[in-house]
C-alpha cells in the first residue's frame, strides 16, 4: 500500500478542492506543489514493493528446493503456490503446476481470492461524476464486473485490476487511471503515455461524487 503521507495528501486534497468547480486554481496550484512529490513518493514505493516482492519470492523459491529435496511434496506445493500469488507469471512455478495438470485451477482459485484490497475494490462500483484540473468534467460508471468505458471505441474500454494494492485502469488507448477513494470522494489519476505510471506525476487529476 502507498505510505501514510500519500493518503495524508489525498485527505488534505479533500477538504482544499471541495470546491473545486468554484475555484479551478486551487487545484493547480495543488497539483504544482504536489506533482513532483507524489511522483517521487509513487517511484520509492513501486521500488519498495517491488524489492520485498523479489526478496521474498527467492525465499519461497529456496523453501520449495528444499521441500523438494525433503520429498516434502505438500511444503513444495505450497510455497510454489505461494510464488505464484505474488508473480503470476514465475515460469518455475507455472511450469509446477502446469506438471502437475494443475495450474488452470490454481490460477482461478488465486483470482477469486478476496482481501482488504479487492472489498475496498467493490466500493468503486457505480456512477461519479468527475471533475478534472483542466477544468473538463465527466461521469465515470463503474460496473460490477469492473469493465470500465471512458469514452468511445474500443481503445478507451478497461477493467480495473488491482496492481501493488490500487485500483488501476489500463487502456489500450496508452492511458492509465489510478482510482482512490478517501471518504466519499473519488479521486482519478491519469498518466498519458501510459509508460509515465508510476516513476511521473500524473498528467490529469480529478475527483468526483457519486451520483448513484
Amino acid at each position: 500500500m502507498r505510505p501514510l503521507f500519500i493518503t495524508v495528501v489525498a485527505l488534505a486534497l479533500c477538504g482544499i478542492i471541495v470546491d473545486a468547480a468554484e475555484n479551478m486554481k486551487e487545484i493547480e496550484s495543488l497539483l504544482r506543489v504536489h506533482g513532483d512529490a507524489v511522483a517521487r513518493a509513487d517511484k520509492t514505493r513501486a521500488q519498495a514493493v517491488g524489492k520485498s516482492r523479489d526478496d521474498t519470492i527467492a525465499k519461497l523459491v529456496k523453501l520449495a528446493g528444499r521441500a523438494y529435496s525433503d520429498k516434502d511434496r505438500v511444503s513444495e506445493t505450497s510455497a510454489w503456490r505461494s510464488v505464484l500469488q505474488l508473480d503470476r507469471q514465475h515460469q518455475r512455478a507455472r511450469k509446477y503446476f502446469s506438471d502437475l495438470g494443475t495450474l488452470d485451477q490454481v490460477e482461478k482459485e488465486l483470482g477469486e481470492a478476496t482481501d482488504d484490497v479487492v472489498a475496498h475494490a467493490r466500493k468503486l462500483v457505480g456512477k461519479w461524476s468527475v471533475l478534472f484540473n483542466n477544468r473538463a468534467s465527466s461521469p465515470i460508471v463503474i460496473p460490477a464486473d469492473s469493465v470500465v468505458r471512458r469514452g468511445d471505441g474500443e481503445k478507451l474500454i478497461g477493467k480495473i485490476t488491482v496492481e501493488r494494492g490500487e485500483m488501476i485502469l489500463r487502456l489500450p488507448a496508452d492511458i492509465v487511471e489510478r482510482y482512490t477513494i478517501a471518504g466519499e470522494k473519488l479521486f482519478v489519476e491519469q498518466w498519458a503515455p501510459a509508460s509515465t505510471y508510476p516513476q511521473s506525476a500524473p498528467s490529469l487529476f480529478g475527483y468526483g461524487v457519486r451520483v448513484d
